[in-house]
């Protein structure tokens, strides 16, 4: 807590001390679900691959998520959102149901842009209903065996649905990567942040790294 005036430090905590298991934690987003001011974020590494890894070794719990409410300084993990290279986690409001996006910061062409959907947004936090979905391109428009960032231009326009990715394929990482492949989720090269926009229900840009030798080497942005 810092103070008003000159921004000295007031007060400080650890509502994560280390002592979990978690590591490297990504980008953020804080905000109001069912009443309580939560913050939500994920691990950027998988490197332990599954949540029955120790917490002690420091290795980390397999790439999961938490929703830290910030006046209790206790948190939900909160794995369903996806065991994956978390980028941010962004809740899209608005809509017929909750959904809860997850651009993944994968290595290029092992990228996607998942999401959890459910009735309401206190629900999707505790797991209780909804799934887990990956983003996939409809066929007929230019799309190849490989969905991927060469399949559009700057100026194009792809249709696509979010496909379910069932509790069963997401008790790892790389089980989560070959369901997300099977269901021709889209690649993308090293996406980053997601942000609602605001020109309405459901818009949301996505910002891509890309990379050499990728499918889109200097990077691009989508909304």
């Amino acid at each position: 807590t810092l103070d008003a005036d000159d921004l000295s430090v007031i007060r400080a905590s650890y509502p994560i001390d280390g002592s979990e298991g978690f590591l490297a934690f990504c980008s953020s987003t804080l905000t109001r679900i069912g009443g309580r001011l939560l913050y939500l974020t994920g691990e950027e590494s998988t490197r332990n691959g599954a949540l029955t890894a120790d917490p002690s070794d420091g290795l980390g719990r397999g790439g999961t998520s938490i929703a830290l409410d910030v006046q209790s300084g206790r948190y939900t993990e909160t794995p369903h959102f996806g065991l994956l290279q978390h980028e941010n986690i962004v809740p899209v409001r608005g809509l017929r149901e909750a959904v809860l996006l997850t651009p993944e910061d994968g290595p290029p062409g092992d990228s996607q842009l998942y999401a959890y959907i459910a009735p309401t947004f206190p629900e999707a936090i505790r797991g209780a209903s909804g799934s887990l979905y990956v983003w996939r391109a409809g066929r007929g428009q230019g799309i190849d065996d490989n969905p991927s960032t060469d399949d559009v231009t700057e100026g194009e326009t792809l249709s696509g649905r979010f496909s379910r990715i069932s509790r069963e394929e997401n008790t790892d990482a790389a089980t989560l990567e070959a369901a997300a492949g099977l269901k021709d989720g889209f690649d993308f090269s090293r996406l980053e942040d997601a942000a609602v926009g605001r020109g309405g229900p459901g818009e949301v840009y996505l910002a891509e790294t890309g990379a050499l030798n990728s499918k889109s080497t200097r990077g691009r942005l989508y909304r």
